[in-house]
């Protein structure tokens, strides 16, 4: 083993090592979307990952960041209440008790006194799942309160050629047991009025996943 500090949990996987930041909590937030179903959160992060617990489908339709500010923008249902977490590498908060651990270039891997990322699962439907306008759930966790993060799902476009283009998005949202993806459409062109789903192109390239964070101590 190279010379350092490594650290494993029971379950035999790497906990700690001075080569990776261990992803913090930072920070949380209330969005209450909009009546079009838009809201938006701006904050401050190097490497974030985010986390929502909604009791109601929410999707990222995107982020932009100029240097460490970003801002996300999410789609739901109009007048839905989100919670969102962000996690991000730790920043030092002056401990001066408990364990730190700095990498090699003197940046803080991990600090005892912080909240850290813990995942509790990861929910994969069967292929295909949802359809347009579905819903698919799994609930294998015990009761507590969990955050779904807002990471990439599937994105696709159904279109009818030379008159009306809707785009849709899997919306992910959080159970008191588990969670669970929505396929749905965020925003529509012409006059189409959403029909059955037939005809729609669905980027699948990866599988749809609703990855879960244990959020109860947040």
């Amino acid at each position: 083993m190279p010379a350092g500090l490594t650290v494993y949990g029971e379950h035999g996987f790497v906990q700690i090592t001075e080569s990776y930041s261990n992803l913090a909590f930072r920070q949380k937030a209330v969005i209450t979307l909009g009546a079009n179903g838009r809201g938006s959160y701006s904050f401050n992060a190097t490497l974030p990952m985010v986390c929502v617990r909604s009791s109601s489908p929410v999707a990222l339709l995107g982020s932009v960041n100029n240097g460490t500010s970003w801002t996300l923008t999410l789609n739901g249902t109009p007048g839905a209440t989100v919670t969102a977490y962000v996690f991000d590498e730790p920043v030092p908060i002056g401990s001066n008790f408990g364990l730190q651990v700095y990498k090699q270039d003197g940046t803080l891997a991990f600090d005892s006194n912080m909240n850290y990322m813990k995942i509790v699962g990861v929910l994969s439907p069967p292929g295909g799942a949802p359809g347009y306008n579905q819903t698919w759930e799994s609930n294998p966790l015990p009761a507590g309160a969990y955050a779904a993060c807002v990471s990439y799902t599937r994105m696709g476009i159904y279109s009818i050629p030379g008159s009306d283009v809707i785009f849709v998005a899997d919306h992910v949202y959080t159970t008191a047991t588990g969670g669970g993806l929505r396929l749905q459409g965020y925003a529509t062109k012409g006059i189409w009025d959403q029909g059955d789903g037939n005809g729609l192109q669905i980027e699948s390239g990866r599988a749809p996943q609703v990855v879960l964070v244990d959020v109860s101590l947040l």
